[in-house]
C-alpha cells in the first residue's frame, strides 16, 4: 500500500488525485507498477470486503501522511503538516495541563499514523473533538508552573 501510494503521488504531485481517491486508483497503480495484491478484496476471503466493485477496491495506504500526499498532493501535505505544527506551537504557548495532553495526543497520532489511516470517521471525530477542547481556557491552577 505504501509503494502504491508513493507511485500515485508521483503521477499527480502538486494537487493530488482528489479527496479519498487512493482506494479507487490503487488497483490501476498496482497493475501499472507491478505491485502485489492488485485484487485486494478477492485475494483473501477473510478480508470480508463488501464494496460494490470489490475487484477494484484497494483500501487505503495505511499511513495518514502518504494518504494525504496522494489524495491532496504536496500542497495538501504542507497544509496538513503546518496545521499539526501550528497546533503544537499554540499548545506550547499555553504551558498548562492541556500542553501535556495535546503533546501526548500528537505524539501518538504521528506514530500511529505511520501504520494506519487514523483520520477515518471514528478517529477523526475524536481528533477534532480534542482539537476543539484544547482551546478551552483552564483555571490558572492548571498551569505547569503551579503543578
Amino acid at each position: 500500500q505504501y509503494e502504491a501510494s508513493i507511485h500515485a503521488f508521483t503521477e499527480s504531485p502538486i494537487l493530488g488525485h482528489g479527496v479519498n481517491q487512493f482506494s479507487s486508483i490503487c488497483p490501476k497503480i498496482k497493475e501499472k507498477y507491478e505491485i502485489s495484491w492488485t485484487e485486494y478484496c478477492n485475494e483473501y476471503e477473510f478480508l470480508n470486503c463488501s464494496y460494490p466493485n470489490e475487484k477494484s477496491y484497494c483500501g487505503h495506504s495505511h499511513n495518514v501522511f502518504l494518504e494525504v500526499m496522494t489524495n491532496r498532493g504536496v500542497l495538501g501535505l504542507l497544509a496538513f503538516c503546518s496545521f499539526l505544527i501550528l497546533w503544537a506551537l499554540e499548545m506550547w504557548r499555553r504551558q498548562d495541563v492541556m500542553t501535556v495532553v495535546v503533546f501526548g495526543l500528537l505524539a501518538n497520532f504521528i506514530v500511529a499514523s505511520q501504520f494506519e489511516y487514523t483520520l477515518n470517521a471514528n478517529n477523526s471525530f475524536m481528533f477534532w473533538l480534542i482539537y476543539s477542547i484544547s482551546f478551552l481556557p483552564l483555571p490558572e491552577r492548571f498551569t505547569l508552573k503551579k503543578i
